[in-house]
């Protein structure tokens, strides 16, 4: 039943966080993305409210709006793993869904999604969405391991344990 809550959840989000580019137009983010970092390669943030999945997790959804720099890189690394880059001309963001352990201060990814500009779903991957059957088959990555997810747990999700 969490399974497919959280999917129709996903499914309505991105359907609100996707609108139709007119005109050379770039995407802003709505107010529910709230920015967190940036590098060379991207700007992310994260969708507010973020939600408590259970009684030791929460999901976050984060968007990647793709420099020139960073849209090389993730070609780049499709064509390592020998995936498809025919539509990635037109690639633009990501947006990924991640379940955040508080007591482990562990993440995984969930789903993730790439978007040309005008909106178009280039590649996504819901296989992960499996984890949710069965948690104690969840690999939880240590946030501190990673510069990214500790300073989204920091920006996003202990601001709201503290709450």
């Amino acid at each position: 039943m969490k399974k497919i809550i959280f999917s129709i959840v996903l499914v309505l989000l991105i359907l609100v966080s996707v609108k139709p580019l007119f005109a050379g137009e770039k995407e802003t983010p709505t107010e529910n993305w709230v920015y967190f970092t940036q590098s060379s390669e991207m700007t992310c943030y994260y969708f507010y409210p973020i939600e408590m999945y259970d009684e030791n997790n929460y999901k976050v959804f984060v968007k990647y709006i793709y420099t020139e720099k960073g849209k090389a890189t993730v070609i780049k690394n499709r064509k390592k793993k020998k995936l498809s880059v025919k539509e990635y001309t037109d690639f633009e963001y990501g947006i990924d869904a991640y379940l955040i352990n508080i007591p482990k201060k562990g993440y995984t990814i969930l789903t993730y999604t790439d978007y040309s500009s005008t909106g178009k779903i280039l590649d996504e991957s819901k296989d992960m969405l499996n984890k949710l059957d069965d948690p104690s088959k969840i690999k939880w990555i240590a946030v501190s391991t990673n510069a990214f997810m500790n300073k989204l747990f920091k920006t996003a999700v202990e601001p709201k344990i503290t709450q």
